[in-house]
């Protein structure tokens, strides 16, 4: 098994040692078919299962496991999932924003490298802060949100100012001159914007002009909810690439499901050629 090692912003305490440093496999037709054929309950859980099939912890292959992925801050795990993409289907991708002022579409052609951010200059897992909210300041010791936080706030989605107070409730391990959960709504907007700070990967923000009114347009980017969209909707192609090959190969389905997606469109495409040069002759 050939694997590519990628970096991850925030890193990870491996064996006593900070690293950043991961290895990965690009997905194939066995990944997409397990995504697909057994539904997670959110993205976050998709997230997961998705990296515990193709990332490991040093070239030899050893896996990764679900614990350890949820135990990554969310930045790195939106990174793994921009690596992971451009390894098994390509840099490009392409993004539609709606301009609420005039109404039009607009498409961004972006890459993933474009949306990478380098490895961060801090390291561990925690973190202090003094938050005020005009009155006493308030010393904080926290973590920065990972998988795990992510997989169980999704329930809470609807709301988000309850998810937030929840959210800095789980990571702050420590608050005075009173408990994390007597912070107020100020300090909990304070804490979250130094979480972001701390952590930028875990929200990129599209920015850019529409061209029909000149408005000033920005959207998060979240690379979680693009794969997933992207995978979901790729069910009946491959479907159709795996009978196709079947059909002409005489592969079986296993054999079909172990390529990346990007190996199977290049047989299809030879199959194609080869198939228009035939009729031609």
């Amino acid at each position: 098994m050939s694997l590519t090692p990628v970096t991850v912003p925030g890193g990870f305490d491996l064996d006593d040692d900070w690293t950043h440093s991961l290895w990965l496999r690009p997905w194939d037709g066995h990944d997409e078919e397990a995504f697909l054929d057994r539904p997670s309950p959110s993205v976050a859980s998709q997230t997961t299962a998705l990296l515990s099939r193709c990332v490991f912890l040093d070239p030899d292959g050893t896996p990764a496991s679900s614990d350890f992925l949820r135990k990554l801050q969310v930045g790195d795990r939106e990174a793994l999932l921009l690596s992971l993409r451009h390894l098994t289907v390509g840099d490009s991708l392409s993004c539609v924003l709606d301009c609420g002022a005039c109404g039009n579409v607009l498409e961004l052609e972006l890459t993933t490298q474009q949306l990478r951010v380098p490895p961060y200059a801090h390291r561990g897992w925690t973190h202090d802060a003094q938050l005020s909210d005009g009155e006493r300041p308030v010393t904080v010791r926290f973590r920065l949100p990972n998988g795990g936080d992510q997989e169980t706030m999704a329930a809470l989605v609807a709301d988000p100012a309850r998810a937030a107070a929840a959210l800095v409730q789980r990571c702050v391990s420590e608050a005075s001159p009173f408990a994390a959960r007597d912070l107020n709504e100020q300090h909990v907007a304070e804490l979250s914007r130094t979480m972001a700070s701390l952590d930028p990967q875990a929200e990129i923000v599209l920015r850019t002009t529409c061209p029909h009114c000149g408005e000033a347009l920005s959207s998060l980017f979240d690379a979680a909810r693009f794969l997933s969209a992207e995978i979901s909707g790729s069910s009946e192609q491959l479907h159709r690439e795996v009978h196709v090959l079947a059909y002409h190969y005489h592969w079986s389905a296993a054999e079909i499901l172990g390529m990346s997606g990007r190996r199977r469109r290049t047989y299809i495409r030879h199959l194609a050629d080869a198939l228009s040069e035939r009729r031609v002759s």
